[in-house]
């Protein structure tokens, strides 16, 4: 049986069990008696595993929040001493920290990190657990058996919280809570390491989901990239860091024209943005082609709610930097503190951290609908953008506001139209810059108030 060691990155464990930890680093001289988070979720490890070697690192205070910075420093110092998993309590169900929480937890589970995160027991998306490259786990509840709410919040396995374990020389039962569930999974993933090595996360996921394991819906994984053949020309940036090097990269994004060697794809992830049928992947890593997203919509649990939020209807001459211009109003909606939900139709979207659209069949159509209701609802959305899907917006969605982009001799004409209102403003522009866009974003909000 191999050594395997395990941190428990959560509140300090109590001073009664520090002794038995391998590493362990505090952030406080002492315990307190009446924060016994971490505690329960070491002990719930320990009584659940065989042989494991145990740590901690003092992330959560004694309010049980944690900053995004103690979790940067807890992984690093993961790796410094060698643990390859991690049981994680720390999350966040704001937007706003979305992005910095996936740039650290991708860069080290790209690393080779193992982290078991729980979710947030409010039943919307909270970050890590949402992502897929770590192993996101709620407790084995009714409400959570539905399998399409998982797939929108990134709950991939359910486990029993409802822990008896002895602490202080008490036998206590401990509550039914997400935080409770994550360490039994941790637990189990312990003792696949112990049997086979230390695994990739994706065959951690395949041996712990079996028949129920799916590539991600979305590529979210992406700490460093390579990129072969013609990249999408636009001025918005990667959310990753693109490399020169294919061997410094975690992942292949393969484009139109891409010619790759036969050993390219070897210990590597695999974003397929080609028309091309690509085989020859590592199945060690996760692959992800449009075909994914396409799966997660058509599970989507049919609903007849009506959306409780804007909808924008954005159409863009396909000519034009439509990424560019969705990334844009994107931010400036972040910097209002707006939660906006934004799609594209192309799937390079997902380079650019918009969300994938694509195009289904007529039959198929009213999925979309469902879709993004259930998307924007556990996302907790302020607003709904839809780029360039007439058809879907015309028959099954009802728009707020309606921008069309036109080019002509001069420049552009650029419609906004308030359909309850039936106002309509025309701006001309001879260019369709940041400052423009500004413009646009600005008439947004006034209508939007």
């Amino acid at each position: 049986m191999k050594k395997i060691e395990v941190a428990v990155l959560d509140s300090k464990i109590s001073d009664l069990y520090t002794a038995e930890l391998f590493h362990s680093k505090f952030a406080s001289e002492t315990h307190d008696m009446f924060n016994l988070h971490g505690t329960l979720c070491y002990l719930i490890i320990k009584q659940t595993s065989n042989g494991l070697v145990m740590s901690n690192y003092e992330i959560l205070a004694e309010n049980e929040r944690g900053k995004v910075e103690n979790l940067e420093l807890a992984l690093k110092w993961c790796v410094d001493k060698g643990i390859y998993l991690a049981n994680l309590s720390f999350g966040s169900n704001h937007f706003l920290d979305s992005q910095q929480i996936k740039s650290v937890v991708n860069c080290y589970a790209n690393k080779g990190m193992i982290l078991v995160v729980a979710t947030s027991n409010d039943v919307f998306s909270s970050y890590p657990a949402k992502f897929s490259s770590v192993i996101g786990v709620a407790q084995n509840h009714i409400r959570y058996q539905d399998e399409d709410l998982r797939s929108h919040i990134g709950v991939d396995i359910l486990a029993p919280s409802e822990h008896k374990i002895n602490v202080f020389g008490t036998q206590i039962e401990t509550e039914k809570c997400n935080s409770y569930a994550a360490p039994y999974i941790c637990s189990m993933v312990g003792k696949l390491f112990q049997k086979y090595g230390i695994l990739t996360i994706k065959q951690t996921k395949k041996i712990l989901l079996q028949d129920d394991f799916h590539e991600p819906y979305m590529p979210d994984w992406i700490s460093k990239a390579y990129i072969y053949g013609k990249r999408p020309t636009t001025k918005a940036p990667f959310y990753f860091q693109e490399v020169s090097d294919p061997s410094q990269a975690d992942t292949i994004v393969l484009c139109e024209g891409a010619e790759v060697g036969a050993n390219a794809l070897v210990g590597k992830h695999c974003v397929n943005l080609t028309e091309e049928k690509i085989d020859s992947f590592d199945n060690n890593y996760f692959f992800w082609s449009s075909q994914n997203r396409v799966q997660q919509i058509q599970k989507a649990n049919p609903t007849e709610h009506d959306f409780d939020i804007p909808i924008i209807s954005l159409t863009i001459p396909e000519s034009e930097d439509n990424w560019d211009v969705l990334f844009q109003l994107k931010s400036l909606f972040v910097k209002e503190h707006y939660n906006a939900y934004v799609t594209s139709w192309e799937k390079s979207s997902v380079l650019y951290d918009i969300e994938f659209l694509p195009p289904l069949k007529n039959k198929d159509s009213v999925q979309i609908r469902h879709f993004l209701y259930w998307e924007t609802y556990y996302n907790q959305s302020d607003v709904l953008l839809i780029s360039n899907y007439k058809e879907i917006t015309k028959k099954y969605i009802s728009t707020d506001i309606d921008i069309i982009i036109k080019r002509e001799s001069y420049g552009y004409d650029i419609e906004i139209v308030e359909n309850d209102q039936h106002h309509k403003s025309i701006l001309k522009n001879i260019c369709l810059d940041q400052t423009v866009i500004k413009k646009i974003y600005q008439q947004l909000l006034l209508l939007l108030q």
